[in-house]
């Protein structure tokens, strides 16, 4: 029986279902043959949709055509009482929206009802901090004459000299930088700026990265740090806090950082799952995107098939690792 399944009540017959059944099934024959999609995926789709489909018998919807924009919201509202918590209420609008968006390109259906229905939002938590000997041996290195290792190390160190935020820190341009390196402009929350001094070991580490630099970015890429091919790269992480982002990329074999790699940060905490038109927009202009996160595999697989349908001119290459068998051959330098 499904997330939003209950039995049917009272002496109201159930509608019978076969059709939204088959439809349903050749939805996921699509995914699996002509998308080429993961099982987990698959299997992922067909427990959210099913439940869907058995809420639409007990409710006398037999067919795609009768689904409608107040259907999907009654759903919705359905799993709440049920005490689904946000996150998978948005799990289960993600795959409906899937589901209606294939059917209205491939099986005739008018409209996609899902597009409008959103689910409440998450709880806000409280940021982990990070022990000082958690970072320690980040800042501490050792750290070779590489660009990958210098760019590591001049964001390690000005994340630690300057207290910035991840979001202040993946978003420099080279223009926030002032000439000596001694202060550093960032933009926060609620777009305030404000000026913050580089102390000195910092200073040195951003000296020795931007000598480098131009290895990898060309004279009009504005951003502090880039990845091999000269763009942003982007670190895709479950709301993670510092913290937890440093962890899990130490997990990955990827000595020092949160702070070493990314330059744009997606939450799936606010967009999980996977939403395609945040998806694309995150993904414009980045050279690579790491999964960090303990689902990698679904997730990995969900990008490359929003990044596969949004026919990007130059798609970014999607990379992580999570498992330690995994960790012996992750690239270093990213």
């Amino acid at each position: 029986m499904g997330a939003g399944a209950t039995p049917a009540s009272g002496n109201v017959a159930a509608a019978d279902t076969t059709v939204l059944d088959a439809e349903l099934q050749a939805f996921l024959d699509w995914m699996t043959h002509e998308r080429r999609l993961s099982p987990n995926t698959v299997a992922g789709r067909r427990r959210d949709l099913e439940g869907f489909i058995h809420w639409c018998g007990e409710t006398r919807i037999g067919a795609l055509s009768k689904i409608d924009l107040h259907a999907v919201r009654a759903y919705a509202a359905r799993l709440r009482r049920l005490g689904r918590d946000a996150r998978t209420i948005e799990r289960h609008l993600s795959s409906l929206r899937a589901w209606f968006r294939y059917a209205v390109e491939q099986r005739g259906m008018a409209t996609n009802p899902a597009l409008e229905v959103q689910a409440p939002k998450p709880p806000q938590r409280l940021p982990k901090t990070l022990a000082r000997d958690q970072l320690m041996p980040f800042l501490d290195g050792p750290w070779a004459d590489t660009p990958a290792d210098q760019r590591d190390r001049a964001m390690v160190e000005l994340f630690y000299s300057s207290g910035l935020r991840l979001a202040e820190l993946i978003g420099l341009d080279l223009p926030d930088l002032s000439s000596d390196l001694g202060e550093v402009r960032v933009t926060g929350k609620g777009s305030r700026t404000r000026i913050l001094p580089v102390g000195a070991q910092a200073r040195a580490a951003l000296q020795s990265w931007l000598m480098l630099r131009s290895q990898w970015a060309s004279a009009r890429e504005p951003a502090v740090f880039v990845g091999q091919r000269g763009a942003r790269i982007g670190i895709v992480t479950a709301g993670k806090s510092y913290g937890d982002t440093l962890q899990a990329l130490a997990r990955l074999g990827i000595a020092a950082s949160t702070a070493a790699l990314p330059v744009r940060l997606l939450k799936l905490g606010m967009v999980w799952p996977l939403d395609d038109e945040i998806v694309r927009q995150f993904s414009q202009g980045l050279d690579q995107i790491l999964v960090v996160e303990e689902k990698r595999p679904l997730i990995e697989s969900q990008l490359k098939s929003v990044l596969f349908d949004a026919r990007l001119a130059t798609p970014p290459k999607v990379v992580g690792k999570f498992n330690a068998q995994d960790v012996a051959d992750t690239p270093r330098a990213v």
